[in-house]
């Protein structure tokens, strides 16, 4: 059972979650949705995902009724202090899809005949091999499988107060970081150096997994990163180019920031500007 101080988010965050992804479900024609991937399992169940391949994760939602969750049993007591769901069942196996367990789990929440929303749409993953799948709609015949990307993005694209919240301080975790970096930065400099600096400030501030990329010099301009940081030396003249960013609770951040070493030519000025139109009239078509 789920313990407070463990939860990733309060028991009411995610049965609002559940409530709405349930009426994206109905509007579809699903009977309920078999989740795999990494971040919509956390998103819905609250147990932390998974990041090989090797013990994956599966999450049976039904229109109606109570889910089903089955994790392997390594971390088995983290997962169970952390996910809300009551029914977890643990599986023990290190090759692959325990498929006895899952079609057992698909039969017990009403979900072993009808339409089933899976993760087969716009930037969506199995959490399982292509073959895997496969076999386990052989072993569902009278399941049929239909992409539901656009119930998951729906519903994962309205943000709670609390999800904001995380989102702003990762953001002002990276801005503070980048605020302390640049005023430092002098002619002579590697960029491993900076980007060494760039990463202590996030961490110093409070970040989880801090990272960045970075480019300087006429020749790298146009390379992400130039495959860096180097040990390039930044010149007089250069643009120092970072695209960084950090975790707070499981929350990202993740924008850019650019300065010259000296005084910006009027190219390097008038480029800046654009990018600072873009970016505010981005935003704004978003809001509206």
């Amino acid at each position: 059972m789920a313990m407070a101080d463990y939860m990733k988010f309060p028991l009411n965050e995610y049965q609002d979650r559940i409530n709405r992804v349930r009426q994206r479900m109905e509007k579809k024609g699903l009977k309920g949705l078999f989740i795999m991937e990494g971040t919509n399992f956390q998103y819905f169940s609250g147990g932390t995902r998974r990041m090989d391949y090797s013990r994956p994760t599966f999450m049976l939602l039904p229109l109606k009724g109570n889910p089903a969750v089955l994790v392997h049993k390594f971390c088995d007591e983290n997962r169970r202090r952390e996910i809300w769901v009551d029914d977890i069942r643990i599986y023990p196996t290190m090759r692959g899809t325990p498929f006895d367990m899952v079609v057992e789990a698909f039969r017990d929440t009403g979900l072993s005949e009808g339409r089933v929303g899976a993760e087969l749409g716009f930037e969506q993953r199995l959490g399982i091999s292509y073959l895997e799948f496969m076999k386990l709609k052989e072993l569902l015949p009278k399941v049929e499988f239909v992409d539901a990307a656009d119930v998951f993005w729906d519903t994962r694209m309205i943000k709670s107060k609390e999800e904001v919240e995380r989102h702003r301080k990762a953001c002002e975790i990276t801005a503070q970081a980048y605020r302390a970096l640049f005023p430092i930065l002098h002619e002579g400099m590697n960029e491993r150096e900076i980007m060494d600096r760039f990463l202590k400030l996030q961490a110093a501030f409070g970040a989880g997994a801090p990272w960045g990329l970075m480019n300087s010099g006429p020749e790298n301009y146009l390379c992400i990163g130039s495959g860096g940081p180097s040990t390039r030396k930044i010149e007089k003249g250069n643009q120092v180019w970072i695209d960084g960013g950090s975790r707070y609770r499981d929350y990202w951040s993740d924008f850019c920031c650019a300065g010259t070493v000296g005084l910006p030519s009027d190219k390097q000025l008038k480029t800046q500007e654009m990018v600072v139109k873009i970016t505010d009239d981005l935003v704004k078509a978003i809001r509206e």
